[in-house]
């Protein structure tokens, strides 16, 4: 029946118990601003009611889990400020309450979801400070909820998809972030210099 555990900030060294998925009541994990080690538990997947997940300021490693996008109730996934590796799951696209993502920080490689765009309820986005390769999806430019994006500090290349200016268009707190990166001149007339 245990619907909130909040850990944060107390200096907690240990990993992450395996059994965390048998909380299937469980709202909100805060475990953040720890020093846990080791990998996110596969099994954490089964936390269907999940609606806050704060994990970031850690140690943790390996890679996210790859089912993550079965947590369909989940408003606020924070992991950023760790050392997890590997891809971005392309089932965390599936996720359509999600309206905080933060993975930066991270040591994670490979591409940005195709998909990332039907997370249209997103209104911050933070994949910084990571390895990120490959094209910018054009699919992006259908978060129109935005207010942050940031993808500075990766390895992206290409150009800048014109679908950005939908998000500058939509909602006047947008703020983009894209420097230091591998991307190619011209960029869309809506991202500021």
């Amino acid at each position: 029946r245990l619907v909130e555990i909040d850990f944060h900030h107390k200096k907690l060294n240990s990993i992450i118990p395996e059994d965390i998925g048998d909380l299937d009541k469980l709202k909100i994990l805060r475990l953040h601003g720890n020093e846990l080690t080791g990998e996110i538990p596969e099994n954490i997947i089964n936390l269907s009611n999940l609606k806050i997940l704060k994990l970031n300021s850690n140690s943790l490693s390996g890679s996210i889990p790859e089912n993550i996008g079965t947590l369909s109730n989940l408003d606020s996934l924070y992991l950023s400020y760790n050392n997890l590796t590997g891809q971005i799951p392309e089932s965390i696209t599936e996720i359509d309450s999600l309206t905080y993502l933060a993975l930066d920080h991270n040591n994670l490689s490979g591409l940005i979801p195709e998909h990332i765009g039907s997370l249209d309820s997103l209104k911050f986005l933070y994949l910084d400070n990571n390895d990120l390769e490959g094209e910018i999806p054009q699919s992006i430019g259908n978060l129109t909820n935005l207010r942050r994006l940031y993808l500075l500090y990766n390895n992206l290349s290409g150009q800048i998809p014109d679908s950005i200016c939908n998000i500058y268009t939509a909602n006047g707190y947008f703020q983009s972030m894209f420097h230091w990166n591998k991307l190619c001149p011209p960029y869309p007339e809506c991202v500021p210099p």
